[in-house]
């Protein structure tokens, strides 16, 4: 008889998919997103259109298409907290702007077809129409984002059950603290302040010896929540992180 776990990953029970979300961020410093580009995350305040270009002109589908990624696919949430994708084809270094105008939170960017490279050749940006803000990323040489945040789709709940933290100084003496946090206050059971607070709900402090610890998380969140892993550190670290488990439908 398969177990809980098998069933989930076997997909044998529609009601529960299995959930991972993976980042890294190879600089850490000041208070900053596990992902690529590093800094603040800000999540956008309402439904919009993104512009996304590559750093480079080989990511890039149209006529002469070139040798990376040629076409993404973003998987986002609407304003009411829906699931939605669309696909996207690059131009180059030159900003396309979405079809889809009502981008509340970008759940993840996945490269859907590309030349001889079959990868990223440079750095993929998902921004806001100024491009002064970054959204979403797929760093150069990956076919996926890589950065930890992610909000819990309408009519689901999530349960993330493990985390796997891989990390090292490259300072001696220095030390970086990791905390994975949700705009769900599991005391009260809401979401709060319209989702402008964000609580602590896992930590864990790294020195300059490399390390590599997994440990289980056991929490749950409700649709809506958003959640994002950071880091801060006296010196530099290099961080990934891996936090596993499923969603349920409610």
């Amino acid at each position: 008889m398969q177990d809980f776990h098998q069933h989930i990953a076997d997909s044998t029970n529609s009601d529960y998919t299995g959930w991972s979300k993976m980042g890294f961020n190879l600089a850490v410093t000041s208070l900053e997103i596990i992902a690529p580009q590093g800094g603040a995350y800000v999540f956008p305040t309402a439904g919009q259109h993104m512009h996304i270009k590559s750093s480079s002109a080989e990511d890039k589908g149209t006529a002469t298409a070139g040798t990376g990624a040629r076409t993404v696919t973003l998987y986002y949430l609407d304003s009411g907290y829906r699931e939605k994708s669309e696909t996207v084809t690059l131009n180059g270094d030159t900003a396309v702007e979405t079809s889809a105008t009502d981008i509340f939170r970008v759940q993840n960017i996945r490269v859907a077809t590309a030349g001889t490279s079959n990868t990223a050749v440079g750095n993929i940006s998902l921004t806001n129409h100024d491009e002064n803000v970054t959204y979403g990323y797929i760093a150069a040489t990956y076919t996926r984002q890589r950065q930890m945040v992610w909000t819990v789709p309408l009519g689901k709940k999530l349960y993330v059950a493990m985390a796997n933290v891989y990390a090292m100084h490259t300072v001696a003496n220095k030390r970086c603290l990791i905390t994975l946090r949700a705009t769900y206050d599991d005391k009260s059971k809401t979401i709060p302040s319209a989702g402008l607070l964000f609580f602590a709900y896992a930590e864990a402090i790294i020195g300059e010896a490399p390390i590599h610890s997994e440990y289980p998380v056991y929490k749950t969140f409700p649709e809506k929540t958003d959640i994002k892993v950071e880091g801060v550190s006296d010196g530099t670290a290099s961080v990934s992180i891996v936090l596993s488990g499923y969603t349920r439908k409610m």
